[in-house]
Formats: C-alpha cells, structure tokens, sequence
C-alpha cells in the first residue's frame, strides 16, 4: 500500500513505504508467538461503525512515528481471551490492561525490527482508547499509511504516522 501523503518531503515518504514492513513483520510475530495465530496481510480497507479498541505509541530517535494497533469490536474479545489466557468483555476494566500489555509486546517487537534494519528507537507506553468510529488525522507535513490483516479473531489493522514536523506549536 502506498502511503497517504499530504505535502510531506520525498524522503520521509520514502522511509515511511521502506521501513512500513517492520510494523507489519511485528504485528505478525506478536500475533503469532502470543496468541498462537498467524495474521495474513489483506489490500482491503475493512470499515466498520460498530466500535474499536485503539492501542498507541510512539517511536522517536532515527525515525518519529505514532503507531496504531486496531482492533474492531468482533475481533477484541477473541484476541484478548488468545493473549491473556482468559475471557476479557469487550466493555470491562481488564480490557484496557490486556490490549496495552498486548501493544507494549508490539512496541518491543516494532522496536526490534527496525534495529535488525539498523534504525533505533525508543518507545513510548501504549496508549488504550475505546471509540465509536475512528479517523486517522495527519499534520499537512506528515504522512501516514494503514495495513490491514485477516485473522483467527476476525479483522484488524495497524497504521503509522511519520513525520517530524513544526506543527502549530514550536
């Protein structure tokens, strides 16, 4: 997929489609070696209104990205049940642990995966938001692709946004 681009520089754009790979070898690990279930990359974009659990962080060093991890309502109680070990309601306090715990392991392996490609970072704690629709807003001099992936538990997808920009506030 090609990345969304709003007036950002080539070169971004470029390491952007160039290192995207990471994220998505990381979220195919992490599926994989904690909940036992492989993710298969699709073109598709998957919509859905019926709500979401957002996990995010963010890398800074070499490179500055927002990452996403999400997770459609269908898809969160399988997942979470899969890496936890136990049955975790879509609307319960344990929610938000399960999904930040299973995030922060994606930072780990995000992070990893750009260091074997020689790209340092560090990362931030995941943040955990439930939403009712979900629009992926960028700076005009950042840009930002979403990968979407089939599994066991149903849909899912991450995102990244890039960019270092000046934004409003200097």
């Amino acid at each position: 997929m090609e990345p969304v681009v709003n007036s950002v520089s080539a070169e971004q754009a470029s390491r952007l489609a160039e290192l995207k790979d990471c994220v998505v070898e990381a979220a195919k690990t992490v599926c994989r070696v904690t909940c036992l279930a492989d993710l298969q990359v699709k073109d598709d974009d998957q919509k859905g209104a019926d709500g979401a659990v957002l996990a995010v962080f963010s890398l800074t060093g070499d490179l500055a990205w927002t990452v996403y991890l999400g997770l459609p309502r269908a898809t969160v109680p399988s997942i979470a049940e899969a890496f936890a070990g136990y049955p975790v309601a879509f609307d319960s306090p344990d929610m938000g642990d399960a999904i930040s715990e299973l995030a922060n392991v994606f930072a780990a392996e995000t992070k990893a995966s750009l260091a074997r490609r020689d790209v340092h970072v560090a990362t931030s704690l995941p943040g955990v938001l439930r939403t009712e629709g979900l629009e992926i807003l960028v700076q005009h001099n950042a840009s930002a692709v979403k990968m979407y992936y089939a599994s066991p538990f149903g849909p899912l997808w991450t995102a990244v946004a890039a960019g270092r920009g000046e934004g409003f506030v200097a």
